[in-house]
């Protein structure tokens, strides 16, 4: 495909992140799955066809350091501002360097694969306008997000994000394309998730196989 597509990974910093799990993973636990996480996000964007640079965007040294590592792009917030700022501090610098498209993609799919981001993207080859949407399993929330033009709708992380971000698109009278699939869907914030996950094979993914191994006691 043609178009110039940035993926834009916002990451909280290490201590904040999948704070629904501190009843059930020690602080050292989820800081190295978070580390985990983030690796082998940014091994399958590499991985793919579609993205042309990898935006990540976070006021953790040790995520700068795993992705400069990788070569990505790193993108320093001084504070966690929320996930909608992050976005747009990667927008921007999209905009900037002529990005075409963004694809937001968090960094806790432990069953993300390269063909799920290059299918993505295939979805708004052939459209001016549109979003491409991938819910999260309950689909209240918003898991990947591709917005072609750049900023062609306002996201809304943390409130209902998949309705709003589908009515914004309605209301910009975009396209819209969304993808239902397990790999997409199934992310980790809860012990509810580590479970459902649990019956999924960890072969291409390290932070699935360190989850599973640090929680069998659940099982």
């Amino acid at each position: 495909m043609n178009d110039k597509i940035f993926a834009v990974v916002p990451v909280k910093r290490f201590e904040t992140s999948k704070s629904r799990l501190k009843f059930f993973l020690t602080e050292e636990s989820r800081i190295r799955l978070t580390e985990l996480l983030l690796t082998d996000t940014i091994s399958t964007l590499i991985n793919s066809n579609s993205v042309d640079t990898i935006v990540i965007v976070s006021g953790d040294e040790r995520a700068r350091l795993i992705g400069t590592r990788m070569g990505a792009k790193f993108l320093k917030q001084d504070i966690d501002c929320g996930v909608d700022q992050a976005v747009r501090t990667g927008d921007n610098f999209s905009n900037k360097n002529g990005a075409d498209a963004t694809i937001v993609v968090p960094h806790d799919l432990p069953l993300l694969q390269p063909a799920h981001i290059d299918k993505i993207s295939r979805s708004s080859e052939f459209c001016d306008k549109c979003i491409v949407i991938c819910p999260s399993l309950r689909q209240d929330g918003t898991n990947i997000l591709l917005r072609k033009p750049i900023g062609l709708i306002k996201t809304h992380y943390d409130d209902d994000s998949y309705t709003r971000h589908i009515e914004e698109a309605l209301d910009a009278k975009a396209s819209i394309f969304v993808v239902l699939s397990d790999n997409t869907m199934i992310d980790i914030d809860t012990k509810r998730d580590i479970e459902v996950l649990a019956k999924y094979e960890s072969n291409t993914s390290a932070a699935l196989k360190y989850v599973k191994r640090t929680t069998t006691r659940w099982r």
